[in-house]
């Protein structure tokens, strides 16, 4: 139960194919099908049967046909081969749709659905985009997030009205939106802040479409606004405005998407505290919204409602977005940061922050790199990671509890496949399937510890 300054393995667990790290348990699905967890169970998302918390993997009990997991607030589901969804935990307003309003320490199949191809978890809602392009939901529903017409929780899934031929779906905090074939996108739920994008401010019931999109290639459901990548590289926002998040240049909340200024080529976005920036075609990356500590990277330190050129970058292949930081994987492997720098989260050696992009010390082989709120990470070709910023929490897992201004390898791994970063805590996915966490540890983060629940963010196909 306590934290770690370097990568300790979980225990037990050397063939994980997938992690989920919420902030009070963790999940791995592991090869064969089946699934382990640790942490907090007060409400039985361990899923052992025992409702006790634990400081090692415990085995979910009756699946070892997997294929996807989902964590909600206090519930997690399983699709399972065949498109079967068995759920456990915490069973308020019917998640686990056993058709009980009981929680289950073990897995219960959830009623009537067999053909799942992906799911995904809000905060007390889950939904099943199934074969052949229907969606089902089940639990609360007192926004109209199930979609149903009713505005009534569901023990049992019912059908999202009118939609058959979605292609992937998300859940957002009290909402959900479905991309559908032909790129149309549907949403419903809360509306509050226009997050709906049918031209009005009012929740809906059933799905309503997005005005003007009928040619969307992804879709992202944020708080209290959302964003499609659009065929041909255009990028439509809508919802709330007042940091220039929608990139239209209003300044203004917008009921309906409205398309971010001069970009038609994006290939990838990525959002931070109050600033987006996105990767253009040919590597050069623009950003828009809030710029006080220098987000934005156009070296003028003033906010923009439009998007603007990050300065000397023509080769980025990858972006990240922290809290008030950014950062670029170039060509060769450099990466370069621009903005906030008090706790070194732009990795040039310095304290000082930058209005525009500064090169990471030390570093040409990075091959992905993540962002957190005052740190980063980059993954080196040949299994490396390096870190850098804040380590307050020994998130840098380099042994020493102290910040870094420059890159500091990371104790013990050089297989990492790939790497996640949370608030207080960061993992690697090992080849060969292990797993080893580092950093904050109070809620059990890192394969042990047990304390009070907190809100687990949903994780889903």
């Amino acid at each position: 139960g306590e934290g770690s300054l370097v990568p300790v393995g979980v225990v037990g667990i050397d063939d994980a194919t997938a992690i989920a790290a919420g902030l009070v348990h963790s999940c791995a699905l592991r090869q064969g099908g089946a699934i382990s967890c640790w942490g907090f169970n007060e409400d039985g998302r361990l899923g052992d049967g025992s409702g006790e918390g634990s400081l090692v993997p415990v085995g979910v009990v009756g699946i070892d046909d997997a294929t996807a997991i989902a964590v909600g607030w206090g519930h997690s589901c399983a699709l399972r081969q065949g498109g079967v969804v068995s759920c456990w935990g915490d069973n308020w307003v019917g998640r686990l749709v056993d058709g009980s309003d009981e929680g289950s320490l073990v897995p219960v199949g959830v009623v009537g659905v067999a053909d799942a191809a992906a799911i995904v978890s809000g905060w007390r809602h889950s939904c099943a985009l199934r074969q052949g392009g229907v969606v089902s939901c089940w639990g609360n529903n007192e926004y109209g997030q199930l979609g149903d017409g009713t505005g009534e929780g569901s023990l049992v899934p019912v059908g999202v009205v009118g939609i058959a031929d979605a292609t992937a779906i998300v859940a957002g905090w009290r909402n959900s939106c479905a991309l559908r074939q032909g790129g149309v996108v549907s949403c419903w739920g809360v509306n509050g802040s226009s997050e709906l994008g049918d031209g009005s401010d009012e929740g809906s019931l059933v799905p309503v479409g997005v005005v003007g999109v009928a040619d969307a290639a992804a879709i992202v459901a944020g708080w209290r606004h959302s964003r499609a990548l659009r065929g041909g590289g255009v990028v439509s926002c809508w919802g709330v405005n007042e940091d220039g998040q929608l990139g239209d240049g209003s300044g203004e909340g917008s009921l309906v998407p409205v398309g971010v200024v001069g970009v038609a080529d994006a290939t990838a976005i990525a959002a931070g505290g109050g600033h987006s920036c996105v990767l253009r075609r040919g590597g050069v990356v623009s950003c828009w919204g809030f710029n006080t500590d220098g987000q934005l990277g156009d070296g003028s330190g003033e906010g923009s409602l439009v998007p603007v050129e990050v300065l000397g970058i023509t080769d980025a292949l990858a972006i990240t977005a922290g809290e008030a930081h950014s950062c670029a994987l170039r060509q060769g492997g450099v990466v370069s940061c621009w903005g906030f720098n008090e706790d070194g989260q732009l990795g040039d050696g310095s304290d000082e922050g930058s209005l525009v992009p500064v090169e990471v010390v030390g570093i040409t082989d990075a091959i992905a790199i993540i962002a957190g709120d005052r740190h980063s990470c980059a993954l080196r070709r040949g299994g490396v990671i390096s870190c850098w910023g804040v380590n307050e929490y020994g998130q840098l897992g380099n042994g020493s509890g102290e910040g870094s201004f420059v890159p500091v390898g990371v104790v013990g791994i050089d297989d990492a496949a790939a790497i996640a970063a949370g608030g207080g805590h960061s993992c690697a996915l090992r080849q060969g399937g292990a797993i080893s966490c580092w950093g904050d540890n109070e809620y059990g983060q890192l394969g042990g510890g047990i304390r009070l629940p907190q809100f687990v963010v949903g994780f889903g196909g």
